[in-house]
């Protein structure tokens, strides 16, 4: 436990590693109130998303053709593609440790029940891979923004709502302007390992794709494989 509000137990460094983290995210936090923190540290996960990483940069070097697709920039919507995907490499680029990697690693968040947050702790994120269709391909969810993931997040037995915050090895991203109806419930786009889509903020538009340049948004980054990502940090925000 990072911090806990009733017994105040600190771990210095893994708060300063959480800061730091938590920054490269996000910099609207000043006005979310995170009672609990718990710091996760599974071994096995950890150990599977580190050999996805190295099993995907060797398909990268071996056959690029096949797993490094870039048929988006050709589309006649190539510059909404392209503000798009600009969206994730600023994330990536975000994160210091990423500077000499191949395959980047970056955090982001899922809002959840309390329940559901320990199994993912335990086992991985099989408990909701395959809950519902989802409009931008039949996978798992994500999102930079702890204020949107929190709109996902299910309160507990004390009024605090749940998030994971996870570290994602996104590969080729696929990014989405597709309406909803196109993706839903479909597998990833042939050449990509992930989807990624800049989502309006307006609540009467609330994900839905984002218009070209459009100031106000949220992201949304779809999986489709568990080993893509490991749960680092459950947070409890009242």
């Amino acid at each position: 436990c990072i911090r806990d509000s009733h017994n105040s137990i600190y771990f210095p460094k893994e708060i300063e590693r959480l800061k730091k983290i938590l920054k490269s995210i996000d910099s609207s936090l000043s006005n979310i109130n995170m009672s609990k923190v718990y710091a996760i540290n599974n071994a096995q996960l950890t150990s599977d998303l580190e050999s996805f990483a190295a099993r995907l940069s060797n398909k990268f070097r071996a056959s690029p053709e096949i797993f490094l697709a870039k048929d988006w920039m050709s589309r006649p919507n190539m510059d909404q593609c392209q503000w798009v995907i600009s969206g994730l490499e600023d994330r990536i680029k975000a994160c210091p440790w990423n500077e000499n990697l191949s395959t980047p690693i970056i955090p982001m968040f899922q809002g959840t029940s309390e329940v559901n947050a320990w199994q993912i702790c335990q086992t991985g994120f099989a408990v909701v891979a395959t809950r519902d269709d989802g409009w931008y391909g039949r996978g798992i969810y994500f999102t930079s923004s702890l204020k949107y993931a929190l709109h996902y997040a299910e309160p507990n037995q004390n009024g605090e709502r749940v998030v994971t915050l996870n570290f994602i090895v996104p590969g080729n991203t696929y990014p989405v302007t597709e309406h909803p109806n196109e993706l839903k419930g479909k597998p990833c786009v042939r050449g990509y390992q992930s989807h990624y889509v800049k989502v309006s903020s307006d609540f009467s538009k609330l994900g839905f794709p984002a218009q070209l340049n459009e100031d106000m948004t949220y992201d949304e980054l779809v999986i489709f494989q568990e080993s893509q990502v490991v749960a680092k940090y459950v947070i409890f925000v009242r």
